[in-house]
């Protein structure tokens, strides 16, 4: 027998995130204390915006924002998309859906209307009830191109990658699978592969670090290339050099757990980067890694961290020859990594932004 007293449970807000990306795992990590914090998720793919059925008292969290601009062959197409994209959250907003954005990069790694995308983050900036950083340094990397109020500005940093990249105990043995003599220095970069990540510039300078390094080079590019044009250019120079092995296919986080553990040196050649799970990657099984300046504040002196100016070919070998002078493996680093679990990092997430958005 009903007691015609009792109450239907509470509603629970739902937590919508948009877009999400199945090969990236660092919402699942991110929002891993949501149920916790009283939310009920929401994944939106790419495609599954427009159609999401969100309400007042829930929030949508934006990530890689570029996206609203996709399928866009012109200018005037990326216009038109910009357009629909702000209309359609001011929409939400009006239903009292509250509006989050990480911002992830200063600009997306292959942004074709760089115009519009510019147009699409200042707008953006304007618009949303809080602004989530990983790099305390965004606001002022960003501030010439999209400038947001610092009252909706919060920081998280990005959770370590500890146990979803498994280390291997046997990194003698994985190095033989992959044919890396044991006097070899094994670089290695991986994820999408695209040209404005500045893999060709770490293939270009192989012959100058391979100079100034006493112990034979290898480098393994571990990753698929969308840009057709791109991927040719690349494979012509990566299938000339038996130093380098460019693997061409899908990854999965075994795959990369055991590549991270068979190199010497995690490697972000980067020329523009605020925030790269690649680094993070590195830093969580205890690798030393090379990243661009910008990158620094990302990271303590518990990583073996070296830095180079993003527009210095230079200085990124000069980068490469301080990281490969160090041991690959240190038990020591891996404080960071336990530091920036994903569990605390989650929970630290969601207390800063309900201080966010309550001061909104």
């Amino acid at each position: 027998m009903t007691d015609r007293n009792t109450s239907p449970p509470p509603v629970r807000p739902r937590y919508a995130y948009w877009p999400s990306v199945r090969r990236n795992p660092v919402l699942s990590l991110l929002y891993m204390q949501a149920e916790g914090a009283g939310y009920d998720l929401m994944p939106l793919a790419a495609d599954g915006l427009y159609g999401a059925n969100l309400s007042h008292g829930d929030i949508l969290h934006l990530h890689w924002v570029h996206h609203a601009l996709a399928g866009a062959k012109t200018r005037l197409g990326a216009r038109r998309r910009r357009k629909v994209f702000i209309r359609h959250l001011k929409a939400l907003q009006g239903q009292g859906v509250r509006l989050v954005w990480t911002v992830h990069n200063r600009l997306s790694h292959d942004a074709r209307f760089e115009g519009q995308e510019v147009k699409l983050r200042a707008e953006l900036a304007a618009l949303v009830d809080a602004v989530h950083i990983l790099n305390p340094d965004t606001a002022d990397a960003v501030s010439g191109l999209y400038p947001f109020a610092p009252r909706r500005v919060f920081y998280c940093p990005h959770p370590a990658y500890a146990g979803v990249y498994p280390a291997s105990e046997n990194r003698a043995a994985l190095r033989r699978s992959l044919g890396v003599a044991p006097d070899e220095k094994l670089l290695l970069t991986f994820g999408a592969v695209q040209r404005r990540k500045g893999i060709h510039r770490l293939v270009h300078q192989i012959d100058a670090l391979s100079a100034r390094v006493p112990q034979p080079v290898r480098l393994i590019i571990a990753g698929q290339c969308a840009q057709k044009k791109f991927r040719h250019t690349l494979a012509v120079l990566t299938d000339s050099d038996p130093r380098i092995d460019w693997q061409q296919r899908y990854l999965s986080d075994a795959d990369l757990g055991a590549l991270i553990t068979a190199s010497d040196v995690v490697v972000c050649p980067y020329r523009h980067a605020l925030n790269s799970g690649v680094a993070v990657a590195g830093a969580s099984l205890g690798r030393p890694i090379v990243i661009p300046r910008q990158l620094a504040p990302v990271f303590d002196a518990r990583v073996a961290a070296e830095h180079f100016d993003a527009n210095s070919d230079a200085d990124l070998v000069d980068a490469l020859v301080r990281a490969l002078a160090r041991r690959a493996e240190d038990p020591s680093r891996l404080a960071w990594a336990d530091d920036h679990a994903p569990g605390l990092i989650s929970a630290r997430f969601f207390a800063a932004l309900e201080a966010a958005l309550s001061s909104a």
